[in-house]
């Protein structure tokens, strides 16, 4: 089955490294370019092999907009964008196609999308969710964190990403303390979960309040800033990010060589993949 993936720069850094002329042009004048640009299919993947030896291709198709205009502009303009880059990947041969970073979470977060589409339309979250937490888990294994005493942080708790793997990290560890700005959401999510884990749950809505109360750090926000900075983390931390862009500030890198960070959703590709730009 061919596939395709709808994606979108998280960054300016992420423009400049795709189109080195956009350097030193300024935000402002970049956002408003790529809110005029159309869709076009930006990178062919070929040679992703199954083990049992079925070989498929893809592509991955650009709906040009920055998160923030993603957020701010209005709905049916940034839904008109990303049904122009599924468009195009169905022409090119795709039966599938995945929603990369926010055009997974803008309106319904891919329902209406799905709905218009000429094919199959998949977020992917169940992907992310899976891999997410196993990598956090295996960042606690790698850094000897007993789990079973150990305490857990979700940072974006009551989005679709975030309340999976707060059930999916709940046999693992003590507590896990959930987070995000609404605090009703996170009671009626406290609610819903009382029945199903075993795990100590309690609530926070300030990720400075949080963080730092965590061995263990899971972050699925759909944030534009950074949320975390060095001070926040306990020695020794492991945090997996699910959000981007990221919610880990840069800092943390360069002053925390003790905390590991992961990029959770990433997965190594089958077979002996290989990314040319389309022109």
């Amino acid at each position: 089955m061919k596939f395709a993936f709808i994606i979108h720069p998280t960054s300016l850094a992420d423009v400049e490294r795709y189109e080195p002329g956009a350097a030193g042009k300024g935000r402002p004048l970049i956002e408003k370019i790529m809110e005029w640009m159309p869709a076009y299919a930006a990178v062919h993947v070929t040679g992703v092999r199954t083990p049992d030896g079925r070989e498929t291709e893809g592509w991955f198709v650009a709906a040009p907009f920055m998160p923030e205009s993603i957020l701010a502009l209005p709905r049916e303009r940034v839904y008109r964008k990303i049904l122009d880059a599924i468009d195009i990947a169905a022409a090119l041969g795709a039966e599938v196609v995945g929603l990369g970073a926010f055009t997974g979470v803008v309106g319904d977060a891919g329902i209406t999308l799905a709905e218009r589409s000429p094919i199959a339309v998949t977020t992917g979250n169940s992907l992310t969710i899976a891999a997410g937490v196993a990598s956090l888990l295996r960042g606690a294994r790698e850094l000897e964190i007993p789990l079973a005493g150990a305490t857990a942080v979700v940072i974006g708790a009551t989005g679709s990403i975030g309340s999976a793997c707060v059930e999916l990290l709940a046999p693992h560890v003590e507590r896990i303390v959930l987070c995000a700005r609404n605090r009703t959401r996170l009671e009626r999510l406290e609610a819903s979960l009382r029945q199903r884990v075993s795990c100590a749950l309690t609530l926070c809505t300030d990720v400075r309040a949080a963080v730092p109360r965590g061995q263990l750090v899971l972050t699925a926000t759909t944030s534009t800033e950074e949320l975390i900075e060095p001070a926040d983390l306990q020695t020794g931390a492991v945090v997996c990010e699910l959000s981007l862009p990221h919610d880990v500030g840069r800092r943390v890198a360069i002053e925390r060589p003790d905390v590991l960070v992961t990029e959770g959703g990433n997965v190594r590709v089958p077979g002996t993949p290989r990314f040319a730009r389309v022109r």
